[in-house]
């Protein structure tokens, strides 16, 4: 059972991190997608959960990563 004072933070969802080819991308992550996309859903069809998303800024090469 989800608590009131329960919260969902979804860090670094970003496009790079799971398209093929992009200098950020990460073996695996495009799997996560689904899993993410339902958890999202169930938090908001609670309307009990507060829910964030947090996202890191880079440059398109990675360099300041």
């Amino acid at each position: 059972m989800i608590q009131k004072d329960t919260a969902l933070l979804i860090i670094d969802m970003q496009q790079d991190f799971v398209r093929e080819g992009t200098p950020l991308c990460v073996a695996g992550a495009a799997a996560t997608v689904p899993v993410i996309a339902s958890l999202l859903a169930d938090c908001r069809n609670s309307g009990r959960i507060a829910i964030f998303h947090i996202v890191r800024e880079y440059e398109p090469d990675g360099t300041d990563l």
